[in-house]
């Protein structure tokens, strides 16, 4: 079950990636706004918890730790990744997290 849960998250991962990538204006004006960036995080912190039931004790950490800024201070958040990079390197990013899950995954 924890193999399916890793390529469901990896399969995310990637959709969120390649929208980054594919499409930066608009996920730019989709994800400048506190709502949708407070339901990206609370997805995120709904994932803790598979996450720990599985024992990916760091994969929780992890995500506990990226979503709960999104829930509480949305704002701060938008403006931290605006600061530190381009939607393009973060689409990049998703895409490697995605592929190294996904590798996780195949040697579990």
């Amino acid at each position: 079950m924890g193999v399916y849960f890793l390529r469901l998250l990896s399969l995310g991962l990637l959709v969120s990636g390649l929208s980054h990538l594919l499409a930066p204006v608009r996920t730019e004006q989709l994800m400048s706004q506190p709502r949708h960036v407070r339901a990206a995080g609370a997805v995120m912190l709904a994932m803790v918890v598979p996450s720990i039931v599985f024992r990916f004790y760091l994969l929780g950490s992890l995500l506990a730790a990226f979503g709960l800024p999104r829930v509480v201070v949305p704002e701060r958040s938008i403006r931290l990744q605006q600061w530190l990079y381009p939607r393009r390197v973060h689409g990049v990013l998703l895409v490697a997290g995605a592929a190294g899950l996904w590798a996780l995954s195949s040697h579990g």
